[in-house]
C-alpha cells in the first residue's frame, strides 16, 4: 500500500489509534490489548506536546480506574473497526508515535496502568471524579501540559545525567 504523507494539521484521533494498532501488529505478530492502546494515545499525546508544544489530536481522555481513556476509541476498538485499517499520518507524528512505541509499547498494561497513575492530570480528574460523586472525570488540557512539561525536563535530566556518565567513564 502507498502512503502520501500528511503535510500539515493536527491528527485525526481514530488515524493515531489505528497507526498504533498497526504498528503494533508489525512489531509483535498479536492485536494490542485495549488498555494498552489507551495508554500509549496518552503517552503519545503528552510527547507530542513535550516536544511540539501541540497536542498531536484533538480528543478528551477520561480518567478511569486504570488510566486515561478516549471513550469514542473504546468504543471504535470494540467495533473491531481500528484493526483494519493503515492511516496516513504526518511525518513528524510517525517519528513521535515510533519513540513512544520503541520506549513503552513491550511494557505489561498493567505497568502501563500504574505509570499513568502518576501523572498530575489524571490525579486531578479523579479527585475531581471523588469530590463531585463520580462526575467530572475528563483530564483537563492544561494538566496534561503540566505533565509533558514535567516529562520534559524529565527527559533533558536524564540527558545530562547519561553524559555525566559517559565522562566519568572516560
Amino acid at each position: 500500500m502507498q502512503k502520501i504523507e500528511k503535510l500539515t494539521g493536527m491528527e485525526d484521533v481514530i488515524d493515531i489509534a489505528s497507526y498504533i494498532c498497526y504498528q503494533y501488529k508489525q512489531r509483535f505478530c498479536r492485536g494490542i490489548d485495549e488498555m494498552k492502546l489507551h495508554k500509549l494515545l496518552y503517552f503519545v499525546q503528552r510527547k507530542s506536546i513535550a516536544e511540539t508544544g501541540n497536542p498531536m489530536f484533538d480528543a478528551v481522555f477520561h480518567a478511569w480506574k486504570y488510566g486515561p481513556v478516549i471513550p469514542a476509541i473504546r468504543a471504535m476498538y470494540k467495533s473491531g473497526y481500528l484493526e483494519n485499517r493503515c492511516p496516513v499520518i504526518s511525518a513528524s507524528s510517525v517519528h513521535i508515535v515510533a519513540s513512544v512505541m520503541d520506549e513503552l509499547a513491550g511494557s505489561d498494561s498493567m505497568l502501563l496502568s500504574s505509570i499513568s497513575h502518576g501523572e498530575i492530570s489524571w490525579q486531578r480528574a479523579r479527585k475531581r471524579m471523588l469530590e463531585n460523586n463520580g462526575l467530572g472525570e475528563e483530564m483537563d488540557m492544561s494538566d496534561i501540559r503540566e505533565d509533558a512539561m514535567r516529562y520534559r525536563k524529565r527527559c533533558e535530566l536524564l540527558k545530562v545525567w547519561r553524559e555525566f556518565q559517559t565522562q566519568a567513564v572516560q
